[in-house]
């Protein structure tokens, strides 16, 4: 059972700037001709709350799945530590998941979204693993873990399609936030963020889980299980092209 108690105080403060400059990145752009203040500001503020639901949900389902292979995940920021032209390491990094998205959000006025701002330390605990086959963690572990998160948000993509169909309500930025989310949270296998761990632990499974995200978003309007379904062929299909002409 996972609650909010299992979530460190650093955790949380990570989880908290990044809710925060999400919103800012997502709401800098109200969509309006005209700049209004207040306007904005609420917008702004709803932009934080979709955000802060996303990410809570998200992290908590993959807390939970961490704790099904026995493994403590803990949600930090992508910070860069190693500088090479200095020859050594910074003590606490540079926030370059922040910087980018900031920088994203300022140079294209609101319109481009970068949102690869947390990263997930994955660590075994030995003394529940024994027994096991492999009681260290292994890189498809580590894969399947964080493929949570994105598949968390493909989810909560086609429940809000179905909310919007059910009590026509516009859900369309819940739609797109978790969508910008999940797709840099696996397009980008670099450094120690979740797309490096999926795509260094199973190759198949990235290529999986890009196509999955893409036709997902793509066809959720088809309806729930339509969508899902046609999307999940569509990604097997593409899956086994790429196992049978590259891997």
């Amino acid at each position: 059972m996972v609650s909010i108690n299992m979530f460190k105080k650093t955790e949380i403060t990570n989880m908290a700037i990044s809710i925060l400059v999400l919103g800012l990145v997502f709401g800098f752009d109200d969509g309006k001709e005209t700049f209004v203040l207040t306007r904005w500001l609420l917008n702004l503020l709803g932009m934080i709350l979709i955000v802060a639901i996303i990410i809570l949900i998200r992290e908590t389902v993959i807390k939970i799945t961490a704790n099904r292979h026995k493994v403590d995940s803990e949600y930090g920021l992508w910070n860069i530590k190693k500088v090479l032209f200095k020859g050594g390491n910074l003590k606490s990094g540079v926030p370059i998941g922040i910087i980018l998205t900031l920088l994203f959000s300022i140079l294209s006025k609101g319109k481009l979204f970068f949102t690869a701002i947390g990263s997930h330390n994955l660590k075994e605990r030995l003394a529940a693993r024994t027994g096991r086959k492999y009681i260290f963690l292994e890189y498809k572990e580590e894969s399947l873990i964080v493929m949570s998160g994105i598949l968390t948000n493909i989810f909560l993509i086609y429940i809000a399609a179905l909310l919007q169909t059910i009590f026509s309500i516009n859900l369309n930025n819940f739609i797109t936030i978790n969508f910008f989310i999940a797709l840099f949270n696996i397009i980008l296998p670099v450094s120690n963020l979740d797309g490096a761990k999926i795509f260094f632990g199973s190759r198949l499974q990235w290529v999986f889980g890009v196509l999955f995200l893409l036709t997902s978003f793509s066809l959720f309007r088809l309806g729930f299980l339509t969508g899902l379904i046609i999307a999940a062929v569509l990604s097997g299909i593409g899956v086994l092209v790429y196992y049978f002409k590259w891997n």
